[in-house]
């Protein structure tokens, strides 16, 4: 089984280095609270009576069509 350049005659599988960085990952997520703040890019919720008119009219449904 050829197991690629990386990981070639080292016994090292090409998947080690990634399961390495999700281990990384987790255990800093695990540490404290590491979420990005996006609030500069997206902005906040508004509320927007017309819209959820707007969407509310589109979620009715038509019970003859399904029949």
């Amino acid at each position: 089984m050829d197991e690629g350049a990386a990981g070639k005659g080292v016994g090292v599988s090409n998947n080690d280095p990634t399961k390495d960085e999700q281990d990384e990952t987790t255990a800093e997520q695990e540490m404290g609270d590491s979420r990005a703040d996006f609030s500069d890019l997206v902005g906040c919720w508004t509320p927007d009576p017309a819209f959820d008119e707007i969407i509310a009219s589109q979620r009715k449904i038509d019970w003859a069509k399904w029949e």
